[in-house]
């Protein structure tokens, strides 16, 4: 006795060797900032590898881009669609990159991080809203009050003699 089975036949590039979602995902969202030297060095910092286990490289990161349709990084693609690092975005509010970060780490303002600890990518559009302008008022009115980080300014200064 036979029983006839029905298996559905692999397609073209079905295979084993499949790069994984969350690594085609965090080069979509650093292909807006960065070129493929440093999307493959942040790869290479986040621990992940092909899917044969080497490192990526410049070119590993161009053919999956190429494959998937992403556009590569340009100065050009990166002023028309708005697309900031987060010391361009600092500088845009006139507020210092670590503040930035801690905001978009509290969800305080917009941003997309592709890698857990990757860069941050924040929106001009985002930036130019309500929320940000909210967030560097309230900075400047915690500093003028002595209030934010740093010292208060009713409290002295420890000179210490050199002599």
């Amino acid at each position: 006795m036979h029983t006839e089975l029905r298996v559905r036949k692999r397609g073209t590039g079905e295979h084993r060797r499949r790069t994984a979602p969350d690594v085609v995902d965090a080069v979509r969202g650093l292909a807006r900032i960065l070129p493929d030297h440093q999307i493959a060095a942040w790869l290479g910092r986040a621990g992940l590898r092909t899917p044969t286990g080497a490192h990526y490289t410049r070119a590993l990161v161009a053919s999956v881009r190429h494959l998937r349709g992403i556009e590569a990084c340009s100065d050009a693609r990166r002023r028309a669609e708005g697309w900031l690092t987060c010391e361009e975005a600092a500088a845009l509010l006139e507020i210092d990159p670590k503040t930035l970060r801690r905001a978009a780490a509290r969800n305080e303002l917009p941003a997309i991080r592709p890698l857990a600890n990757g860069p941050w990518i924040f929106s001009r559009s985002d930036l130019a809203g309500s929320a940000a302008a909210e967030h560097v008022a309230r900075r400047a009115r915690l500093r003028r009050t002595g209030q934010g980080a740093g010292p208060p300014a009713s409290q002295l200064s420890l000179d210490i003699p050199q002599t």
